[in-house]
């Protein structure tokens, strides 16, 4: 066994003995060659293992030093979850109270981000925002999601009768989200393949930070590791309007990666017949924070939740005036 072999074993016989346990009955539920991954766990290099659901599906991964601890976490993630998920076509297809999913299977990052980000979302990731979403339509009316990734909060809203506006820049999250809707037969939802900014511009759109590939930002700085792609970019005061009537919006939520000043400054009009507000800020510093509440306090909204992991706090806000 190798130097980095022993720290490897080291760490995994610190863990609870509870939380081993749990670790290793979830991947042999999950995976076939359960024991190919714990040997790369302890001892590197690379093996083959297919993710399997209760019909016989399987998925076929490659797992090496790279991914095998999210290859584990998706595991523990989705033996949670056995009964309500199926492969078809390459991908999961997950449904959860009556709600469906897609899962992309193309790599077990993508995978678990996607299971994350979308049927996960109030369960594990953010469920405390998931509570203010409903709160804030909890009698239907407008929902505007930008940065809607694969729809965790889009499909919610429609679920609850809301109608949707959703703003998605990265083609391949803009096409999941938009299986997300039509799965769930979200006929009163509008999806803009666009990103949202201070002026209508064309602008790249890079890679977020490594092991997250399906988030990506508009803010190029140390972190980012390459150009996805290029997109348009247009302020919500151009690009939302076309598509309400007289209507308020109820919850208008902003989860762009870091640019969400940028955002906010191209909103000032939709702002004002807005009633609450869910704003994602990164880095989750006092500066940031403080510039982000300096731009909507003039607009009449006053912070009354928020919710931080690392690295970022979510700010939950009410029209006050």
């Amino acid at each position: 066994m190798t130097f980095s072999g022993f720290i490897h074993v080291g760490a995994f016989m610190l863990r609870p003995l509870r939380s081993k346990l749990d670790s290793l009955r979830s991947i042999f539920q999950v995976y076939d060659n359960w024991l190919g991954i714990l040997r790369v766990y302890f001892l590197g290099g690379e093996t083959n293992v297919s993710l399997h659901d209760l019909r016989g599906g399987r998925l076929l991964f490659k797992v090496s030093k790279d991914n095998v601890e999210r290859i584990i976490s998706l595991g523990n993630t989705l033996a949670k979850f056995r009964d309500r998920y199926e492969v078809t076509n390459h991908h999961l297809v997950i449904d959860i109270n009556g709600v469906k999913w897609i899962a992309r299977g193309s790599s077990p990052i993508l995978l678990r981000d996607d299971a994350l980000f979308g049927p996960l979302l109030s369960y594990y990731q953010e469920p405390r925002e998931c509570e203010w979403l409903l709160n804030a339509l909890h009698g239907g009316g407008t929902f505007v999601d930008v940065g809607a990734n694969v729809g965790g909060y889009s499909v919610r809203a429609c679920k609850i009768g809301a109608r949707v506006i959703a703003v998605e820049p990265d083609p391949d999250n803009y096409h999941v989200l938009k299986l997300n809707l039509e799965l769930n037969q979200c006929t009163n939802a509008h999806v803009l393949n666009i990103a949202a900014g201070s002026k209508e511009e064309v602008r790249q759109l890079y890679q977020g930070d490594e092991g997250a590939p399906s988030g990506y930002t508009l803010e190029q700085n140390k972190g980012i590791r390459e150009v996805k792609c290029s997109v348009e970019t247009k302020p919500l005061d151009v690009a939302i309007p076309p598509f309400l009537r007289d209507e308020w919006v109820d919850l208008l939520k902003v989860d762009v990666e870091g640019f969400e000043i940028e955002v906010i400054k191209g909103a000032s009009n939709l702002l004002k017949r807005t009633r609450y507000v869910i704003v994602e800020v990164i880095p989750r510093t006092r500066s940031k924070i403080l510039e982000v509440l300096d731009l909507l306090k003039p607009l009449g909204f006053e912070l009354i939740d928020k919710a931080c992991r690392k690295p970022y706090c979510n700010l939950f806000l009410r029209k006050s005036i």
